[in-house]
């Protein structure tokens, strides 16, 4: 690990990348429509999470896995309000002149559903992104963040791919759209990543040179169910 020349208070960009990794995650749930382009389909909120693994990579590179830890249950966290408000929405008695219940239980009422299978996405997806980066860059040496990126959204997307189309669509879509669907979510995040890399890694090493932060997880114990660092 890197010393810290700095209290936590002092960092400059974690409190704003912890906050942007929690709305993507929450903007993520809200996205549920399935999108065609050509003779693809796609989950709307693909191209939202995709984002979580960005700044998910950024922040466990430069702050270490127990505060992106942190920053994933919080995130889990978020997903739960926003399923209690829209159910509290929803049961809510409405104005006389309201006339949109039903296109609100339409756009909002299987939110607790979509919640649940975003919230198992997100924890199997950035738990497994932030252990590949953070486990492979101390056996890199610190070297190669532009692969650990990418092997790291290999190995974890298939899994928050799969659990987020499975829960939230089965029964809901044809059998065979989930699995279209799925190969296609995964393949083009996976591409999507690899264009976006090289931004990643200079974005990366700009906030380490601005933070005077490196972190290198040598003692850290990698399990999501811990809360200190």
């Amino acid at each position: 690990m890197s010393a810290l020349p700095r209290q936590t208070g002092e960092w400059h960009y974690l409190s704003a990348l912890a906050g942007l990794f929690v709305a993507i995650i929450v903007i993520t749930d809200t996205m549920a429509k399935p999108i065609a382009i050509g003779s693809f389909i796609f989950s709307g909120g693909n191209f939202t999470f995709l984002f979580s693994y960005i700044i998910g990579a950024i922040l466990t590179e430069v702050y270490g896995y127990g505060r992106m830890r942190k920053i994933i249950w919080t995130a889990a966290g978020a997903e739960i309000l926003l399923a209690l408000a829209h159910a509290a929405l929803i049961a809510a008695p409405g104005a006389s002149f309201w006339q949109g219940q039903q296109a609100l239980e339409f756009t909002f009422g299987l939110t607790p559903r979509i919640v649940a299978a975003s919230i198992a996405a997100t924890l199997a997806g950035s738990f497994i992104n932030a252990f590949v980066i953070a486990h492979l860059k101390v056996r890199l040496s610190g070297r190669h963040f532009w692969l650990r990126s990418i092997l790291a959204v290999i190995a974890s997307d298939i899994w928050a791919t799969a659990i987020f189309i499975v829960i939230a669509f089965t029964g809901v879509w044809p059998t065979i759209e989930l699995l279209h669907v799925t190969i296609a979510n995964y393949l083009s995040t996976i591409l999507c990543i690899a264009l976006l890399t090289p931004a990643t890694h200079l974005l990366a090493q700009l906030i380490k040179r601005h933070e005077r932060m490196d972190y290198f997880d040598i003692n850290t114990r990698f399990t999501p169910f811990k809360w200190k660092n």
